[in-house]
């Protein structure tokens, strides 16, 4: 069986905003998609924000940053590591014939939380790991993408003020595969624990 014989011609076949929204639960949410989105925190091969309204001028977002990757796992994990400072969830697809690479390193995927998947040549998607919601990581990369990004294709405000990881947690809602709440009190006590 003839593996993609690019990048590229793995994105062309790949219909990301129906795959994302089927794993991720926001099958009945708008969705906004862009590829290789310049002036973030990296490169994504696929971004793609899903919204819903939920009353008033509030609106609640969720983004997906996907890395597509031929065959080398290493870089493709990286990559999709930096996405997770402003995107819930980052995923990184490979070419099915080279999967077999990165599946060897499913613990660093999983402990990094960054899914993992197939791309087959009709252009679905089997998933070795699919990665839980989780709050991005970095609060100012994530004010940069939404003050580029989020607020003018949803629009959406950013905050007034700095939000603590709880309030941030606290402010999220929808389908989640693991609510952030639970692991930012933790974090939370672990870190006054520490100071303490």
């Amino acid at each position: 069986m003839n593996g993609f014989h690019s990048e590229q011609s793995m994105s062309e076949i790949f219909p990301a905003k129906t795959i994302f929204a089927s794993a991720f639960g926001y099958a009945d949410w708008s969705v906004w998609q862009a590829e290789e989105t310049k002036g973030l925190f990296g490169v994504p091969d696929h971004l793609l924000i899903f919204w819903k309204n939920v009353g008033g001028d509030r609106s609640l977002f969720r983004t997906v940053a996907c890395e597509m990757k031929l065959a080398n796992w290493n870089r493709a994990l990286t990559q999709a590591f930096r996405y997770k400072a402003f995107a819930d969830y980052s995923v990184v697809v490979m070419d099915n014939l080279y999967v077999h690479r990165a599946e060897k390193q499913f613990k660093r995927f999983k402990s990094a939380n960054v899914g993992l998947a197939a791309l087959l040549p009709d252009g679905s998607l089997e998933w070795l790991y699919r990665p839980k919601y989780q709050v991005p990581y970095s609060n100012p990369i994530r004010r940069v993408f939404h003050n580029r990004i989020v607020k003018d294709v949803v629009g959406i405000r950013p905050p007034k003020k700095e939000q603590s990881p709880v309030e941030v947690a606290e402010s999220l809602s929808g389908p989640v595969n693991q609510h952030p709440l639970s692991q930012a009190k933790e974090i939370s006590k672990d870190n006054k624990s520490k100071k303490g």
